[in-house]
């Protein structure tokens, strides 16, 4: 089980996916086309950011969370909320040396979920079970 936390702005999602090695991604199953493109908008841009992050200049990246929280906004306005957290994982190599990475989850959910732990004003939590079978992105 880990606590994944809401974010409400860019900074905090990518703070929720630094030193990350890989991610999974979940969102509802029954979208409407709108929340559908900007659920996918968002997670391409979570992908293409964890491959380039390490080449990102300060002031790139705090272009990219500023845009990150403008499509933060633009999901809650469409009743979503996104929630990200991170969890250890051992993972096989090619030569059978097993290594410890960081593993995001990044979730969108409903505003309204009753899985939905409120510790605050704007402090929510969502427990989720760690993935076991799904493959994480790289």
């Amino acid at each position: 089980m880990v606590h994944l936390n809401r974010c409400y702005s860019g900074k905090a999602l990518f703070n929720g996916l630094e030193s990350c090695h890989a991610h999974h991604s979940d969102y509802p199953e029954h979208l409407s086309q709108e929340r559908a493109e900007a659920v996918g908008w968002l997670f391409d841009f979570v992908r293409d950011y964890s491959d380039i992050h390490n080449d990102v200049s300060p002031s790139h990246r705090i272009a990219f969370e500023q845009e990150m929280t403008a499509k933060l906004n633009e999901l809650d306005e469409m009743g979503l909320a996104v929630f990200c957290g991170a969890y250890q994982k051992k993972f096989s190599v090619a030569d059978s040396k097993s290594m410890d990475w960081r593993v995001a989850i990044v979730t969108v959910i409903t505003n309204d979920d009753p899985r939905i732990v409120k510790a605050g004003d704007r402090v929510q939590m969502l427990p989720a079970l760690v993935p076991k079978t799904r493959h994480a992105m790289f």
